[in-house]
């Protein structure tokens, strides 16, 4: 059987006759516009550590070396994940190379940040409802975690594997992203807001095949 991770109840149910399946939903959508005043700073970016350990270690090991210089990173730890492990090894790894700080809730830095950087995490879809474009950090020793379909790569989203070239990355998918910002709408209409039957079955597809990234087996 297949687990599939949802982003929205609504979805979740029209699931339910789907043979040989596992559904979960996730808990996107934590945010509101009317609830933010977006104020995106150049300086500001916000980091989200997913819940499993080796890959938030793997996204911290990333930041550690890349080429980031003069930024402020926003450092969002995983409720399920072991906190006093992860901040020993964040420091331990960025020592005193970056200006970072911890923040507990997605609103607090996600309505100023310039950009999200993570792997596999349901914040990609908060970022995209505030237009803010997303690095998903690959990995190089394992499956890189990404349910972004690729239609939306080098404009939504951007795929980092090498860390020495993450500043360039970044100002490329900004421009990218701002040139195309209705992309983020798109986003929404293809791929969370399903409505029909016909609808359903495509989404379906692309979870298990462009989007096969977030599928467990």
């Amino acid at each position: 059987a297949q687990k599939i991770f949802f982003y929205g109840s609504g979805i979740v149910a029209n699931f339910a006759n789907l043979p040989g399946t596992q559904y979960q939903c996730a808990p996107a959508f934590r945010i509101s516009k009317k609830d933010l005043q977006p104020c995106a700073n150049k300086d500001n970016y916000f980091i989200v550590l997913p819940n499993m350990l080796p890959q938030a270690e793997e996204v911290i090991d990333f930041i550690s070396q890349s080429d980031l210089k003069n930024k402020k990173l926003f450092i969002s730890l995983h409720p399920a994940t072991n906190k006093e492990h992860l901040k020993n090894y964040i420091t331990l790894k960025l020592q005193n190379k970056f200006i970072y700080s911890y923040i507990e809730r997605l609103s607090d830095a996600i309505s100023s940040a310039e950009i999200i950087i993570s792997t596999g995490t349901s914040a990609f879809v908060d970022a995209f409802m505030m237009k803010i474009p997303c690095i998903v950090v690959g990995s190089r020793t394992k499956h890189t975690l990404n349910f972004i379909p690729e239609k939306f790569n080098n404009i939504l989203f951007q795929t980092a594997y090498e860390p020495k070239f993450l500043q360039s990355s970044i100002d490329e998918l900004l421009k990218t992203s701002k040139a195309n910002s209705l992309n983020f709408d798109l986003f929404f209409k293809d791929f969370v807001q399903t409505q029909t039957p016909t609808d359903v079955a495509l989404f379906a597809h692309n979870l298990f095949s462009a989007c096969d990234k977030n599928v467990y087996a």
